[in-house]
C-alpha cells in the first residue's frame, strides 16, 4: 500500500535500518496527543505520518554529519522542517484534488480535510509559517531522529566485539 500521492510505501523500511516506517507512528501520535490505535491506514492522518517519517529519514540518511549534530544538540533542523512542509503541502493538495469516488475506489476512508486553516498553512512558504506549526514540525523531526539515532547506537553497540 502507498500513500495517496503514490510517493511512499506504507511498508517501507527507514533507510539504513530494519525498522518499518509504521513503527514510528506511535512516536508521532505522542507529539499530536493522538491515540495510536485510532490511526488507520488509508486515511489522511496515516498518510501524513508516513510522509513525514520517510521524508525526514531519507534526508537524514543523505546527511551523515547530522547524527553527530543531533546528538550534540546542534542540528539545524530547518531543512527537515522545510521538507516536512513540502511533503504535507503535496499530500494536502493531492487529497483535496482527488474525488471521494477515487478515494473510495482506492480503499480510502472519506473525511473532509479541506479547511481555510489548512489552505492557509499549505499555501504559506515554510519560512513564513507561524511558530506553532514550526514547533510541531520540529517536534516530529526530533521524535524521528531520536528514534533513528537511538536504534543506530544500539545496533553499533550490539555489533561491537569486546
Amino acid at each position: 500500500m502507498k500513500t495517496l500521492t503514490g510517493k511512499f510505501e506504507y511498508n517501507s523500511l527507514v533507510i539504513g535500518m530494519d525498522l518499518p516506517a509504521v513503527e514510528f507512528i506511535p512516536s508521532l501520535c505522542s507529539v499530536d496527543n493522538k491515540t495510536y490505535g485510532k490511526v488507520k491506514p488509508k486515511t489522511y492522518l496515516y498518510d501524513m505520518y508516513i510522509s513525514i517519517i520517510l521524508s525526514v529519514s531519507n534526508m537524514f540518511s543523505m546527511r551523515p554529519g547530522d547524527m553527530k549534530s543531533f546528538i550534540k544538540g546542534e542540528l539545524d533542523s530547518s531543512p527537515y522542517l522545510a521538507t516536512i512542509h513540502e511533503e504535507l503541502a503535496n499530500l494536502y493538495v493531492c487529497y483535496k484534488n482527488t474525488s471521494d469516488a477515487e478515494k473510495v475506489n482506492a480503499g480510502y476512508c472519506i473525511k473532509k480535510i479541506n479547511s481555510a486553516y489548512r489552505d492557509d498553512i499549505y499555501t504559506t512558504a515554510y519560512y513564513n509559517l507561524n511558530e506553532d506549526i514550526v514547533y510541531l514540525y520540529n517536534s516530529y523531526t526530533h521524535a524521528i531522529l531520536h528514534r533513528i539515532t537511538e536504534r543506530s547506537i544500539l545496533n553499533n553497540l550490539e555489533n561491537m566485539s569486546i
